[in-house]
């Protein structure tokens, strides 16, 4: 079920939990009931952009695939998480 921090759709928190797998530090952090705070958040985010260059682009890298997109939208979320720098 999807957390109510989550502002994306059910579908998009699917993919986050079938990238993260069905265990381990990411994927608590993924089905967590409270929002993660900016170090869990960052975390993430550094995963996500590992996958994002690992398999959401095609071969010449010039935009990304499909699985690319839904791996921006995930980053946007995570992104909306971090503290504002001051």
């Amino acid at each position: 079920m999807k957390p109510d921090w989550f502002m994306e759709g059910s579908r998009l928190h699917g993919f986050l939990l079938e990238l993260t797998g069905v265990s381990g530090p990411l994927h608590d952090v993924a089905t967590a009931r409270e929002a993660p705070g900016a170090e869990d958040a960052e975390c993430m985010l550094d995963f996500l952009s590992e996958q994002l260059v690992r398999i959401g682009y095609g071969v010449d890298f010039d935009r990304p695939n499909a699985t690319g997109h839904k791996i921006e939208a995930l980053i946007d979320v995570f992104n909306d998480l971090m503290p504002d720098d001051e």
